[in-house]
């Protein structure tokens, strides 16, 4: 696994067991079940709309493939490489072909055959190149489907919170049901605020400060997605013009 990967990893479980470890008096209040499976079984039913029973079941895959060591894996790679080409040093093709179906990475593979069969130079960097860009053009798309999940997520515990939207207005309409058990509206009343204006300032002053930071943030995320769009239509038109030309 990549270092940073591992270290990102403990480092969000670390920060989040500490925040509900000492943010209240009782940690398993942030846990709530129903919630985490409007989240979970909410995610997970609308990615299964979104792509093929194929598409979704190779997200295990891919994980395995982000969990696995690549400095193993390309030490192994150049092992292969410098055999390959004690071989080919040797003059003889005989042995380079017996030793090819033991290569494991199959783009070394390619352009190992291709060596062989006595391709052009230039010929053999237009191919690889295009197999580099149609890996490219796969690999976003498999990132695609975990972008599209994590934005799912945050969806539907907005829906969980729209559930617990409902007891507002019971929570407002209490004060006035029950008002001698309730303090009574102190910044909405007609007449005039019911709060001293050293507090009400303050009050209304962080609530526009708020206000205009979410507009800040809601416009600076939608800018953000519109360039990784943009980024990723020029990718796929790139790919598309290198197999054009292939």
């Amino acid at each position: 696994m990549n270092p940073s990967t591992l270290i990102g990893m403990i480092a969000s479980v670390v920060l989040l067991a500490v925040l509900i470890l000492f943010a209240a008096d009782d940690p398993w209040l942030f846990i709530d079940l129903p919630s985490i499976g409007i989240v979970l079984v909410g995610t997970m039913a609308a990615t299964f709309l979104s792509y093929p029973m194929k598409e979704v079941l190779r997200v295990f895959g891919l994980i395995r493939i982000v969990m696995r060591n690549e400095r193993l894996y390309t030490q192994k790679d150049i092992e292969e490489l410098v055999d390959i080409s004690r071989l080919w040093m040797r003059d003889d093709p005989v042995a380079v072909e017996r030793a090819l179906p033991r290569v494991t990475n199959p783009f070394l593979r390619t352009g190992v055959q291709l060596v062989i069969d006595r391709i052009p130079e230039e010929d053999i960097l237009d191919l690889l190149q295009w197999r580099i860009s149609r890996m490219k053009a796969k690999e976003a798309a498999e990132a695609q489907l975990f972008r599209v999940m994590a934005s799912y997520a945050p969806a539907f515990g907005m829906i969980g919170t729209l559930v617990g939207l409902i007891n507002l207005p019971i929570v407002h309409y209490s004060v006035e049901w029950w008002n001698t058990l309730h303090q009574p509206a102190s910044v909405t009343r007609l007449d005039a605020p019911g709060m001293h204006l050293d507090i009400l300032l303050p009050l209304l002053a962080c609530a526009l400060g708020f206000a205009l930071l979410f507009a800040a943030l809601v416009l600076s995320r939608l800018r953000a997605a519109v360039m990784e769009r943009r980024i990723r239509a020029l990718e796929l038109a790139r790919a598309r013009r290198a197999e054009a030309a292939g």
